[in-house]
């Protein structure tokens, strides 16, 4: 054995350097031995990850430039989104029965918020691994949609809020000055206005409400009663619709549809989607529209500017509440690559991921970093949108929703053809209480 000089072995500091070196070294070994062991315990399970949604209505895709990007930093694992049916109803049926199969043809969805509880409650979804997330930069009512029983079940991937858009260039016209707030009456008064001083052409109607037989319907409904000062349901399990500020906005919807030419709500409301107000708007038929911040790019491009270089379209805060809109990105109950799962739910749920969502896709976000950094010259509505979030408000948090909304189109039906003045509301009260219980 080769031994070290006497003069090595003698000397008092080679003992002490070499102390040292093992107090340095050892902790650093045992570290290093943590670490690896994380990142290998913490390595995502390799393959293909496949994320069902509706449509991309995000504009010029956005979305799916996401899942790219994604693919390029992550080439073990490689995702595809799969697009459902445009209608909500369907998308959801078809999600149920794929996560009820506990087929692995889906790892990740892409779900309503609404949906949450419901599909949380069937054992459809893994519960989402908090200690991964900052939750705080989220927006809380978005996060409250997302949750169920304490637990998170999805991480929101945008929030929508319902927007006030108006013909600017009708109210310069007409020498109308725009109120600092909207309200039902002020919309109604300065269409009367418009109309008696000579309705201009193709104007046909007050506003736009998309009122057809499914979720829109429910949700106009919600905001009239909200914003006339009522509540439906206050607490998943406590309705409180059996009262009369809250048959005021019922009768808002039944009233507003009637009178002909000069119904302040377009009677094709009754059967109409998003799309059909927005192309309602762009034709110049409407002086209102009750519209999602994703519809901006699209009507300011169709109405373009006035001869001195303004923008032909208004936008504003709702006279009342909207209702929280968005998608929350879920984790599949069948998924057998989870982890890889949440990994993607984080890339896409990113402040620069929402970021971009916000400033090219028209989607607005739920992280609250991502709005307040945005500057008007970057998104004109940025302010009202930030006011509309601000009060925004979720439906009822329940795994019985979809009997809930059922309910509600069907008495908004009774309003919209006149079979209801919105005043028998103690019988919807005990509709609804039923369902809410599951019956």
């Amino acid at each position: 054995m080769t031994r070290l000089p006497q003069f090595i072995r003698g000397s008092r500091w080679f003992w002490l350097a070499l102390a040292l070196a093992l107090l340095v070294a050892v902790p650093l070994a045992i570290v290093g031995g943590l670490r690896i062991w994380e990142r290998l315990a913490g390595d995502l399970e390799p393959g293909p990850i496949v994320l069902a949604s509706g449509t991309d209505v995000s504009l010029n895709r956005q979305r799916q430039q996401l899942i790219d990007k994604w693919n390029l930093e992550h080439p073990a694992n490689p995702a595809t989104m799969v697009e459902l049916s445009q209608v909500a109803d369907l998308q959801r049926s078809q999600m149920v029965t794929a996560a009820q199969q506990r087929s692995a043809n889906y790892d990740v969805l892409n779900i309503d918020a609404q949906w949450t509880a419901e599909f949380a409650r069937g054992d459809l979804l893994r519960p989402i691994d908090e200690t991964r997330l900052d939750t705080g930069d989220y927006l809380d009512v978005a996060l409250d949609g997302a949750r169920y029983r304490d637990r998170l079940w999805g991480v929101p991937f945008n929030a929508d809020a319902g927007l006030l858009y108006y013909r600017a260039d009708l109210l310069r016209q007409y020498g109308i000055q725009p109120p600092d707030h909207w309200t039902w009456r002020a919309m109604n008064d300065t269409w009367v206005k418009i109309i008696t001083f000579g309705r201009p052409e193709g104007l046909r109607s007050g506003i736009g409400l998309n009122m057809g037989a499914y979720e829109g319907r429910t949700i106009n409904m919600l905001e009239q009663v909200w914003d006339a000062g009522g509540e439906v349901v206050r607490d998943p399990n406590i309705v409180t619709v059996d009262t009369e500020v809250a048959s005021e906005g019922f009768r808002r919807i039944a009233n507003g549809v009637e009178g002909g030419r000069y119904a302040f709500i377009d009677p094709r409301s009754r059967g109409w989607a998003e799309d059909n107000v927005v192309q309602s708007f762009n034709n110049g038929e409407l002086l209102f529209m009750r519209g999602w911040p994703v519809a901006y790019p699209q009507v300011d491009k169709a109405l373009g500017k006035d001869a001195n270089g303004r923008s032909r379209v208004g936008v504003a805060a709702l006279p009342g509440p909207s209702v929280l809109g968005g998608q929350n990105l879920a984790i599949a109950a069948g998924s057998q690559r989870p982890k890889a799962a949440q990994a993607l739910i984080e890339f896409l749920t990113s402040a620069p991921a929402q970021r971009q969502l916000f400033f090219r896709g028209g989607l607005a976000p739920a992280r609250e970093s991502v709005l307040e950094d945005t500057e008007p010259s970057q998104v004109p509505y940025v302010n009202m949108l930030r006011l509309a979030l601000e009060t925004a408000r979720n439906r009822p948090v329940t795994p019985y929703y979809p009997l809930f909304t059922r309910v509600m189109q069907e008495e908004g039906a009774r309003l919209l053809s006149g079979d209801s003045d919105g005043a028998d509301t103690p019988a919807l009260a005990g509709r609804l209480k039923r369902v809410l219980q599951g019956g």
